[in-house]
């Protein structure tokens, strides 16, 4: 039977959240809305220009992670953060019934980002 209703809610988001984990600590915003985007979006041309204080306020805004930790962090690895941020926000996957597909290789691990 097709599903006939589509139910969400403000403060808990159908897809889980998108983590970054550093030094074991985990951050990440449960909700994800537009105006948070269009925050981040304020610091997309800097960021693409090279500019790493632009990506650690881009970072902060989608996760929370606090500025004195991303300043501990390798640039590259800042870069990477923010790619595969970008990955599961902008191309989330959702099965037939709505679930999110969670891709997993042989050994039952979900894959790295790329």
């Amino acid at each position: 039977m097709e599903k006939q209703r589509f139910t969400i809610s403000t403060k808990k988001s159908l897809y889980p959240p998108i983590e970054i984990v550093i030094d074991g600590v985990t951050y990440f915003k449960e909700v994800i809305p537009p105006q948070v985007l269009d925050e981040v979006e304020k610091y997309e041309e800097t960021a693409n220009k090279g500019d790493i204080n632009a990506v650690m306020n881009q970072l902060q805004l989608l996760t929370n992670a606090p500025a004195k930790v991303l300043k501990t962090c390798d640039v590259r690895d800042l870069q990477e953060m923010m790619s595969f941020i970008s990955t599961k926000l902008f191309n989330p996957k959702r099965d037939k019934d709505g679930d999110v597909e969670e891709k997993k290789s042989k050994t039952g691990e979900e894959n790295a980002p790329q």
